[in-house]
């Protein structure tokens, strides 16, 4: 089942060898991929009141970020907006429904080799970018940084407008890169007829030796078309400035947070938790840190940290059962990040010390009592 996501003619260089998957994607998204036998979907539509639904029945031929192209029986074609799609339930094949269930119980690898399966099998387009969706956040959270970046943009390039522009690749903060994904930034960072793959490469360089290149080009993308980049491009420059803001400047990071798509807002998000962690803000940083973890589970490195980060925060403000709590959340839920580690040496650490607090005596005796 396709379930709506939150809502939030150029020349591109070739891709790498090492990134084949998107390469395929990219050959299947241009056309080179026939249209499938009609099919059935069922699609569930948001009633205009938004208090119900409704649905309609047909072959799903196009889905982008701004309208699902339905073919009734009788060959009449009807269009509605992306936005008031709500699910469909249609034709999946076994590996794609195996992929989702993998993907759910977070066996990244296993998911994306079976998504890798049935992109290969899939002659509908809508569908392969969902497929390529799901993709571009097993690389992420497999820490393949390289072939995030080429699926996305193999994603992008179908549908500029796609409802799944929150899978973008970026980093948030001081990720150490590796040579490889620091040549593929710098490729990235030069394509200006691909603005959302500059967007990447200079998320990615804005702490090494590029720093400069990269802010460069995150303030050219102010003129982007896209606001989606728009607004990340910028969320990105709050990286540079964490050290220096104020009082006055969370005002304007919430404002311009809230104008944003619900979608992109996890990176955000967690910069305002560092930024008010800084100025001595613990409850506030602990509830931005907690809306990434709660919002956007996907992201599963983004929503680790901040996890981490809010139980910092609720121990400075000695809600010390509260700390415990999000530290074994990391623990059980998080098990595959690099976070859970620190997280499982802090829940330890509150633990003992909790253990080593002795219940105060009952109230002293006067002499001869």
């Amino acid at each position: 089942m396709y379930m709506q996501p939150e809502r939030l003619g150029q020349h591109h260089p070739p891709i790498t060898t090492r990134c084949a998957p998107a390469l395929l994607a990219c050959a299947c998204l241009a056309g080179l991929c026939r249209a499938p036998a009609g099919a059935e979907d069922r699609v569930y539509l948001r009633s205009p009141s938004g208090q119900g639904e409704s649905r309609v029945v047909g072959e799903v031929e196009e889905f982008t970020g701004v309208e699902l192209v339905l073919r009734h029986r009788s060959g009449r074609q009807q269009t509605f907006k992306a936005a008031d799609v709500l699910r469909i339930e249609g034709q999946w094949s076994a590996p794609h429904q195996q992929a989702l269930q993998k993907f759910q119980r977070r066996e990244y690898q296993a998911a994306l080799d079976a998504f890798l399966q049935a992109f290969r099998a899939e002659k509908r387009k809508w569908v392969q970018r969902e497929q390529l969706a799901k993709m571009t956040m097993c690389y992420r959270n497999l820490g393949k940084l390289e072939l995030a970046s080429a699926a996305f943009i193999a994603l992008y390039r179908s549908d500029p407008s796609t409802m799944h522009f929150g899978a973008i690749p970026l980093v948030w903060s001081g990720t150490p890169l590796d040579a490889a994904v620091e040549r593929r930034a710098a490729t990235l960072l030069a394509d200006s007829n691909q603005p959302a793959g500059q967007l990447i490469g200079a998320s990615w360089l804005l702490t090494t030796a590029q720093r400069s290149e990269a802010l460069q080009v995150l303030r050219t993308l102010s003129n982007a078309e896209d606001g989606r980049i728009i607004y990340l491009a910028e969320a990105q420059t709050w990286r540079t400035r964490q050290a220096t803001m104020t009082a006055a400047d969370v005002a304007h990071l919430q404002e311009r947070i809230d104008a944003m798509s619900v979608s992109i807002r996890a990176g955000p998000y967690f910069l305002l938790g560092a930024v008010q962690s800084r100025l001595g803000k613990p409850e506030q940083a602990a509830l931005a840190w907690m809306r990434v973890a709660i919002n956007f589970p996907e992201d599963r490195g983004v929503a680790a940290q901040s996890l981490l980060a809010a139980a910092g925060e609720l121990t400075t403000i000695k809600q010390l059962d509260e700390a415990r709590e999000l530290y074994r959340e990391i623990i059980v839920d998080y098990a595959d990040t690099a976070t859970a580690s620190t997280a499982q040496q802090k829940h330890a650490a509150l633990t003992q010390s909790k253990s080593n607090v002795r219940p105060p005596d009952g109230p002293s005796k006067t002499p001869g009592e």
